[in-house]
């Protein structure tokens, strides 16, 4: 079984987010992360090296999309389904960039999400939903 993460950004720095924090975590649950980077410029910051070695690895992808000056409830969707297309997990799991899972929970989200069944599209924990398949909508 293998796991996505999928995550969007576009200016982490101006909200102070813990953005990079929320990176490593993904990276050390998940086999591949997709980041769909929405207007934050330059390259991600890399203190470990964690970084550097998922793309490299193929673990992590980037993909790069214009986001409007101003928020808009129809973009939000065309990123979501723009990493969505690139994530080749079993399972995808939909995070903010300013959401984590405790480390001690990587193991019983992996348990959990093994043992549903193939027909199933939608996994939902204590405070915790991930998806399989399917495509993001935004009704509004």
């Amino acid at each position: 079984m293998k796991i996505s993460v999928l995550t969007t950004i576009t200016n982490p720095n101006e909200r102070q987010d813990k953005w990079l924090e929320a990176i490593d975590c993904y990276l050390n649950l998940a086999d591949e992360v997709v980041i769909v980077n929405g207007g934050y410029e330059g390259s991600l910051p890399d203190n470990q090296g964690n970084v550097t070695r998922a793309l490299l690895e193929g673990k992590l992808k980037i993909i790069n999309l214009e986001w409007p000056y101003e928020w808009n409830w129809v973009e939000a969707p065309r990123h979501l389904n723009a990493g969505r297309e690139q994530c080749t997990g079993d399972w995808i799991i939909r995070m903010d960039i300013d959401q984590f899972f405790h480390e001690k929970d990587f193991g019983q989200i992996r348990k959990k999400l093994a043992g549903c069944p193939k027909e199933c599209q939608v996994a939902t924990f204590q405070k915790m939903s991930m998806t399989y398949g399917g495509k993001y909508y935004q009704k509004g």
